[in-house]
């Protein structure tokens, strides 16, 4: 197939469990030079655009992150309003962003714009492979800033998360889910449907993703095992079984199938890829 798995490497990664702190995760603070942040293993603090009549209306200052693997945040917002007394015309507000949709997160007294200070716990569901800000919006930039304040917060990653990435075939795109809840003793289901009838298939196992380009589509995990497999007369493949006791919390794996395809590009179609995370 063109894949050799590298020796030597584990299924494995350890990840931190859900705490409170901001270090698992990478923070890149972007926006208006008038605005400024920080952010540390237990608190994020990010200060409105401020002072300059020709601040663009609309400046936002935020902290980003890189994709993440997907799951359940919660966080505590403390607001400050800072305009010099005169809130009542002035218009920013603090919110959170998951990839492209933004979220004013207000006190319910300032219409989505925020001149009363207040503080709020919030929590969302973030999909896997999406970015995560926080910041601040503000319309007026010459009253005084608004300031943002994070505490308390906690990522807790999806036990299943779709990574995307297929490539279609005879049957359309392979798509492959995972089912159960990861824990000694209970049952789990990995199932490969909507693929080529009784063809080779390769499934593609590691412990990070790679998604680098690969016959016509992308290569969802970094190769660590390959197993070789078929698929039944129906595109199928369904693996099962009960998981065993003694697996640690945090491990991480990633899996795609590959499947022989004369429809594909390059004599191959392609799953969507899925993280798999022990909780």
């Amino acid at each position: 197939m063109g894949i050799t798995p590298r020796t030597g490497v584990a299924l494995a990664l350890l990840l931190p469990a859900a705490q409170a702190q901001f270090d698992p995760l990478a923070w890149t603070l972007h926006g208006s030079p008038h605005g400024s942040g920080t952010v540390d293993a237990t608190a994020m603090h990010i200060v409105g655009s401020d002072g300059d009549f020709n601040c663009t209306q609309g400046a936002e200052v935020w902290f980003e992150t890189a994709t993440t693997a997907g799951g359940t945040v919660s966080v505590h917002f403390d607001w400050d309003n800072q305009d010099g007394g005169f809130g009542w015309w002035l218009v920013e507000a603090p919110f959170y962003r998951i990839g492209a949709q933004t979220t004013k997160v207000s006190s319910g007294l300032g219409g989505g714009f925020e001149y009363v200070d207040f503080a709020k716990d919030v929590s969302f569901h973030v999909p896997a492979g999406t970015t995560l800000a926080f910041g601040v919006w503000s319309l007026d930039c010459f009253a005084g800033p608004g300031v943002l304040h994070l505490t308390g917060f906690e990522f807790e990653p999806d036990t299943w998360s779709p990574l995307g990435a297929g490539l279609a075939g005879t049957a359309g795109t392979p798509s492959l889910v995972g089912l159960g809840a990861l824990l000694p003793g209970t049952p789990w289901t990995f199932s490969l449907v909507d693929a080529a009838p009784s063809a080779p298939a390769f499934l593609v196992l590691g412990s990070t993703p790679l998604l680098a380009p690969f016959k016509g589509g992308v290569l969802v995990p970094e190769p660590a095992q390959l197993a070789a497999l078929a698929t039944g007369p129906t595109g199928r493949i369904i693996l099962n079984g009960s998981w065993p006791a003694g697996v640690p919390s945090g491990l991480q794996l990633v899996l795609q199938y590959w499947v022989a395809d004369t429809a594909g590009p390059a004599g191959y179609s392609a799953s969507n890829g899925v993280l798999a995370l022990v909780p």
